[in-house]
């Protein structure tokens, strides 16, 4: 057996997902900077135990993603949601209010614009208190609460995060990509004077705030001009040929003999099968 493959064998064994090996390793130093680390990690691996990239990129993809047509799937209404929306609307899909919810809502509005004009608004506070307001809102927080597992709620929430990681750098637009631990490109201190073990690699993690990975395994979405499973069929060999297979999840690091830390390879998520749905044409 070659020394590299021994290495993907001892890499396999601690990661979590698909190993690809740096082929020769790379210096650590390379990915010191945020936006250097961000934009290696962004690549998209191919099906392959040597590292090369297809030209595609994580960030891309996932904003093609966040575009998706969202179709909830049909699941079960608990009673007490039943109970919560019938007293609030007349309609299952939540559009027109009975009658003792626009009254609350009449009143609402008028005591918040009485606060707003800097007036006591105690006379709208209690006419504010005869349309039940406890009531109302406890119904309201019940439907709130179980609309958090639709998918259109993680799709908006995951929108918003990913406006959030996006970062200007040198080469234009980037989204942040943090090592955990930090600095993984430090040479390492000799063994003797720390005291600690020797171990040949360790592994990095990678954590993207913007990035969701629940919401790919999600159903009921579908992306215009994408066929079912076009970016994974979620299997963890090369009959996965989808757009988006593999997503490097951390870092594997291992030093020369004088402390120098060399990235040996990479641990990549194998992204489930998605999307669930084709688009209607």
């Amino acid at each position: 057996m070659t020394s590299i493959d021994t290495l993907y064998e001892q890499l396999s064994e601690v990661g979590l997902g698909y190993v690809t090996l740096e082929v020769p390793p790379r210096p650590a130093e390379e990915l010191q900077a945020p936006e250097a680390l961000a934009r290696a990690a962004d690549e998209v691996p191919r099906f392959e135990p040597e590292r090369r990239a297809t030209g595609r990129t994580v960030s891309a993809l996932y904003a093609e993603i966040l575009g998706a047509t969202v179709v909830e799937p049909p699941r079960e209404v608990p009673p007490h949601v039943v109970t919560a929306r019938e007293f609030l609307y007349t309609d299952a899909a939540e559009h027109v209010p009975t009658r003792a919810y626009q009254t609350y809502l009449t009143y609402k509005q008028a005591y918040d614009a009485a606060r707003a004009a800097g007036r006591s608004g105690e006379a709208e506070w209690r006419k504010l208190q005869t349309a039940q307001p406890g009531r109302i809102e406890a119904a309201l927080a019940t439907l709130s609460s179980f609309h958090q597992g639709d998918v259109s709620v993680a799709f908006a929430s995951a929108q918003k995060a990913f406006a959030a990681g996006q970062r200007q750098g040198e080469a234009g637009p980037y989204l942040v990509c943090n090592a955990l631990p930090p600095h993984f490109w430090a040479p390492r201190p000799d063994a003797e004077d720390t005291g600690e073990e020797e171990r040949p690699f360790t592994r990095v993690l990678l954590e993207r705030p913007w990035l969701r990975m629940a919401l790919l395994g999600r159903g009921g979405w579908s992306v215009p001009g994408r066929a079912v499973e076009a970016y994974s069929n979620g299997r963890g060999d090369d009959s996965n040929t989808g757009l988006l297979a593999l997503i490097p999840i951390a870092l594997f690091i291992g030093w020369q003999d004088d402390g120098t830390p060399l990235i040996l390879g990479w641990d990549n998520l194998i992204v489930p099968p998605c999307p669930p749905r084709a688009d209607p044409p």
